[in-house]
């Protein structure tokens, strides 16, 4: 698995939905709704965090998570909950520790 490039392909595809929803042929008209330019970095935060737990695969499991879980589910858990707002609002190395503890509870590997 080419996790850059297939991480690449679902940001595209969360940005074309975006689009199609908000009936939008560029992504420079939806800069006008706060709601969406919060959903467009939701979406890159979530690739940055993945990416992040992907390169400390032997503290976060990501690999295996992936393997059991698929890309997009991962993806959605981290994006559809908190995991998001450690990220960006705690400066600490404690922040992937607590993410990493809670994704284990939500997407167990064992």
């Amino acid at each position: 698995m080419n996790l850059k490039k297939e991480l690449t392909k679902l940001v595209e595809k969360e940005v074309e939905d975006i689009k199609e929803k908000n009936k939008v042929k560029n992504i420079g008209e939806l800069i006008k709704d706060e709601l969406t330019i919060s959903t467009l970095k939701n979406i890159y935060d979530t690739r940055d965090l993945l990416l992040e737990l992907y390169d400390i695969n032997e503290e976060s499991q990501m690999k295996a998570k992936l393997k059991k879980y698929g890309l997009d589910k991962v993806f959605d858990e981290l994006s559809n909950n908190h995991y998001i707002a450690y990220y960006n609002n705690f400066e600490d190395d404690d922040r992937i520790v607590w993410i990493i503890d809670d994704l284990d509870l939500n997407l167990p590997v064992d």
